[in-house]
C-alpha cells in the first residue's frame, strides 16, 4: 500500500513539475525580446515610423518598427508588423500582429485554431489566464488576457469573414500599472 501512494505523490509531482510557468514568469520578460516595457524612446533611434496616436491623445505617440528589425515568427507565425506605444518618453505597449503564408486563391486562412495554438504557447509559459470573448455585427473576436503585476498580455483573434483585411491574431503586451492609471486611454 505505501508504494502505491509513494507512486500516486511521485507522478502528481512529476506532472505539476512539467506544468506551465507561473505568471511571475510574464512580468519577468517585461515585453518582447528585446522590446521591452519601460524602455526609453531613445533606445529605438533610428528603428521606428511613426503611425499615429494612440486614442488621438499626441502624449502617446505609436510607432511602427522597421522591416529590418522586426523579427520573423512568434509560434512558428510570420510576423507582419510591431507597433510600440510610448508615454512620457517610456515604452508603454508592444503590438506583433501576425500573418500566415497564404496558399494563392484563398482569401484567408488564420482560423480559430491557429488562436487555439498560439495561446496554448503562452499558456505554457505563463499558465491558465482569464479568457474573454465578444462578437460584434461584423464579424467575431476572441481575446484571452494574462495579468502580471508589472504587465498584461492580450492576444486577440479577430475574424470579419471575406473582408479584406479583416481577419488577424494580435499579440499585445502592455504595462499594467499605465493601464490601471489611465484604462480609459485603451
Amino acid at each position: 500500500m505505501k508504494k502505491v501512494i509513494l507512486f500516486t505523490i511521485l507522478c502528481f509531482s512529476i506532472s505539476f513539475s512539467g506544468k506551465a510557468q507561473s505568471i511571475d514568469a510574464l512580468d519577468e520578460r517585461n515585453g518582447y525580446k528585446d522590446f521591452k516595457i519601460g524602455d526609453s524612446f531613445e533606445k529605438y533611434n533610428g528603428k521606428l515610423i511613426f503611425r499615429d496616436y494612440l486614442k488621438n491623445d499626441s502624449n502617446t505617440p505609436t510607432y511602427l518598427v522597421k522591416q529590418e528589425f522586426l523579427y520573423s515568427d512568434l509560434f512558428g507565425y510570420k510576423i507582419k508588423a510591431i507597433t510600440l506605444t510610448f508615454k512620457a518618453n517610456k515604452l508603454i505597449m508592444i503590438d506583433i500582429w501576425l500573418k500566415e503564408i497564404v496558399p494563392e486563391g484563398v482569401v484567408w486562412s488564420f482560423n480559430a485554431d491557429d488562436f487555439t495554438n498560439i495561446t496554448n504557447q503562452f499558456k505554457s509559459l505563463f499558465g491558465d489566464q482569464k479568457y474573454g470573448m465578444f462578437n460584434d455585427d461584423n464579424g467575431t473576436n476572441m481575446m484571452m488576457i494574462w495579468k502580471g503585476k508589472k504587465v498584461e498580455l492580450w492576444v486577440k483573434f479577430v475574424f470579419r469573414g471575406t473582408m479584406e483585411g479583416g481577419h488577424y491574431i494580435k499579440v499585445t503586451v502592455v504595462d499594467a500599472p499605465m493601464l490601471n492609471r489611465s484604462s480609459s486611454d485603451f
